[in-house]
């Protein structure tokens, strides 16, 4: 136990020496050389650059306004340009187009709902086949399409 406990007590007994402080020194750079300091200072950097810009085109923006050259769609086109947006003119207008809400609906989600009923119509037929029992065609497919379209939704709300 002497032999093995020795090489461990004599290092405790002794004054740290070069190798020691070189240790020490390496820890204090290491701990500011990892990859995520580097990276918050890349955002940093990146964050000022942003500011700037911003502080820039508010300026750009603001001179425009000062200004008043041309009529306000004009201005709000010049404005657009330096805001890098479109912006639709209706100030002082009000919406005449008609909303069809079920074509909106029916171009956004048409497939989906088509898909969901082909998966309910299927899950439907598979049940009949397996109980002989017509009611899960009937009356179950309006379930399993209202099953499949809440699945699917929360699918597609956790994938990219």
């Amino acid at each position: 136990i002497l032999v093995d406990i020795l090489p461990v007590s004599f290092k405790a007994a002794t004054k740290p020496g070069e190798y020691d402080r070189l240790l020490d020194l390496e820890k204090e750079v290491t701990g500011t050389s990892f990859p995520a300091y580097e990276r918050l200072q890349e955002d940093r950097v990146r964050k000022a650059l942003i500011d700037q810009l911003t502080e820039h085109r508010i300026g750009e923006v603001g001179q425009a306004i000062k200004e008043k050259k041309g009529t306000f769609p004009d201005l709000l086109q010049n404005i657009a340009q330096f805001v890098n947006v479109r912006m639709p003119y209706t100030y002082g207008q009000e919406d005449t187009t008609a909303h069809d809400t079920f074509s909106e609906f029916w171009q956004a989600n048409g497939q989906a709902v088509l898909t969901y009923a082909f998966f309910s119509l299927i899950q439907a037929g598979v049940l009949v086949l397996f109980t002989r029992d017509w009611a899960y065609l009937f009356g179950g497919i309006w379930l399993l399409f209202i099953v499949n379209a809440l699945v699917g939704r929360l699918v597609n709300r956790t994938l990219p």
